[in-house]
């Protein structure tokens, strides 16, 4: 399956995206630990700047570019597209962590950081973009369907 990621001529930094990711794990882990719904609501806001392009706004993006810079780690520029993508993705997996934050479900709340967690590993750790492929299995799924549909 040939990588099929959107791309949008923007470039960032992917070091910071990955320092990025591991402050989100931490805070993950946080949520996890501390049982309190405002670090979802955090998550949350963070990933809504990302998602919708104002990246300059986020405090985590923003204490990775501090950090990087503060290190002298120069920027390895990639196309935004893939990160845009899985920001979205983010942003919905926060969504349904602050609901099952605030309601009954602590459970499920839970459930749902572990499971979110899992792609935030990869992304920080390996700089492996589960967001691009999810992409590409959609645009794979929508391509297999128009040609089913001709």
């Amino acid at each position: 399956m040939a990588e099929q990621c959107v791309r949008t001529g923007i470039r960032i930094d992917e070091h910071a995206v990955r320092l990025n990711a591991f402050f989100v794990l931490v805070l993950l882990g946080a949520f996890i630990l501390l049982a309190s719904p405002w670090v979802a609501v955090f998550l949350l806001a963070d990933f809504g700047l990302r998602a919708f392009r104002r990246g300059r706004l986020s405090p985590l993006l923003s204490l990775s570019r501090l950090g990087l810079r503060l290190a002298g780690r120069p920027p390895k520029p990639v196309d935004a597209g893939p990160k845009l993508f899985a920001a979205r993705l983010g942003l919905g997996f926060c969504g349904l962590l602050c609901a099952l934050a605030f309601s009954p479900e602590r459970a499920a709340a839970l459930v749902v950081a572990v499971l979110f967690a899992l792609p935030v590993v990869l992304e920080s750790f390996f700089g492996y973009c589960v967001g691009c492929k999810i992409h590409t299995l959609i645009r794979n799924a929508r391509e297999a369907g128009a040609r089913q549909t001709a």
